[in-house]
Parts: C-alpha cells; structure tokens; sequence
C-alpha cells in the first residue's frame, strides 16, 4: 500500500487528484494493487515454495527471455506469469507453437528439479460476486500428492474434493484432469517445448519462410502490408482441439527416436 500510494504520486497518475473522479478512480486502483499483491502474497507463504527469481532474464545457447517469477523448493520448480488481460492457456496454443515462452523457461530452468507447474497469474480484479478462486492461477501443473501438498499447504486439511483456492486441481482427483498430469507426463509435456523450437528453427535453416498464419492471427497484425498473405487466394491453419497428454506423448516418442 505504501509503494502504491508513492507510486501514485508520480507524474503518471499525479494529475489524477485535480478531479473528484480522479480521486476515486486513484484509491480505487490502490485498493485492486493491494488485493492483487496480498494474493500472490498468500498464495507463496500457503506453499513449501520461496521465491528465488523475479523479473530475470532467462537465457541458454538458443534463446533469450525474462521470467516474472520463479519459484522453488529443494526438489521443486515453477515458473509464474503476470497476466492483467486476456490469458491464453489453451493446449491448442502450447501444440501448435503459438504459446510456448513459459514451458520452454522451465525447460532451462528446471536443472535436477521437478517441475511442478507453469501458471498464468490473473493479476487484475474481475467485478464480480463470485470471491471463491478469484486470483487462482491458470496453466497446466503436477498432479503427484506431493507437488500439490507443496503447492498448498491447506489441502493437507481440506475435503480432498476441494479445489485449490491457488491453483485449478483438487487433491482427490489432481491426476484426473487435463490440465493436471501425473509428474511424468507432465515432464513430457513441458519438454514438449524444446521439441516445436527446434523443429522451427530447423525450418527456418532450410530456408522456409513463407506466411502460414493461424486462423484469426491477421486480424490485428501489425505486420500485414510487408507480409504478403492473401486471404483471397490462401487459407489460413485451424487445428482441433488436443489432450496435454497427447502433447506428452508425442514429446516422449521424439525423445525415444520416434517421428
């Protein structure tokens, strides 16, 4: 609360005080800082976790990036985003490419660790009556008794059947879902990444670059008029839905030599 209100005094948002509904508008946005801050706040001292990483950059011989927040325990890692708008978590997204920064982070990252979720941190306050689960992350995660009892301490007394107030499984059924996998599967599936990377990389050694967007990508793509796509006379790509453990598997064939 203090870092927000010195913040509000800056030249930003300072010129917000001359009205009344600047006023409000400013101890409105202070309060939604606070609940968003007290969030995350519970959501580390509920866990085994600390954190050990935040705001750093994530570099290996083949990329180069910067992860909000990283998180571990002596035999555990996961990695957490900061998200104030729309989230895309779909598998769809993680299969075909489009979304694969924060699965390839934990590939570098992890080192002899185990993985135990990569999440999407709603950081922004939803108007609505619904408080249950309000700031609960998104992603896909480990479903072992032990990485969710690491994750949340709480669960250890709970019904089994309750979901998580951090993060979307229940102790009971963690493994059942598709977003929550068994600790191997859910290995195979972050390494799924390093797999879609190379392949695109290697097609970009060959020389292959001609556009072949997704459906929907050129909607509001800045890059249109050097592009050279024609709707008129190409079809853009759609892929169906796709199970993680799918995307596990075909990660786990590539490592064992298959196509």
């Amino acid at each position: 609360q203090e870092v927000g209100g010195e913040l509000l005094k800056g030249s930003v948002y300072m010129t917000q005080q001359d009205t009344a509904s600047g006023v409000v508008f400013s101890e409105k946005l202070l309060k939604e800082g606070v609940d968003v801050a007290a969030a995350a706040y519970r959501q580390v001292k509920n866990s085994d976790f600390e954190i050990e990483q935040i705001e750093t950059g994530v570099s290996s011989d083949f990329f180069h990036g910067k992860v909000d927040r990283v998180d571990g325990t002596e035999k555990y890692i996961r990695v957490v985003d900061y998200k104030t708008g729309s989230i895309d978590d779909s598998a769809t997204s993680y299969y075909t490419g489009k979304k694969i920064q924060m699965q390839l982070y934990m590939s570098e990252l992890k080192g002899e660790r185990i993985p135990a979720g990569v999440f999407y941190f709603p950081a922004s306050v939803n108007y609505s009556p619904e408080e249950d689960g309000r700031f609960r992350m998104k992603g896909f995660m480990n479903g072992s008794e032990e990485a969710l009892l690491c994750g949340d301490k709480s669960l250890a007394h709970a019904d089994e059947t309750k979901k998580s107030e951090y993060f979307p499984a229940a102790l009971k059924n963690g493994a059942m879902t598709k977003r929550v996998m068994d600790e191997e599967t859910f290995m195979d599936f972050v390494d799924y990444s390093v797999h879609v990377s190379r392949q695109g990389c290697k097609e970009l050694k060959e020389g292959f670059i001609a556009p072949s967007p997704y459906e929907g990508s050129c909607e509001y793509c800045k890059y249109g008029g050097m592009c050279g796509f024609d709707k008129s006379i190409a079809t853009t790509r759609k892929e169906s839905a796709i199970d993680p453990k799918t995307i596990a598997n075909i990660a786990k064939e590539k490592r064992e030599g298959g196509e």
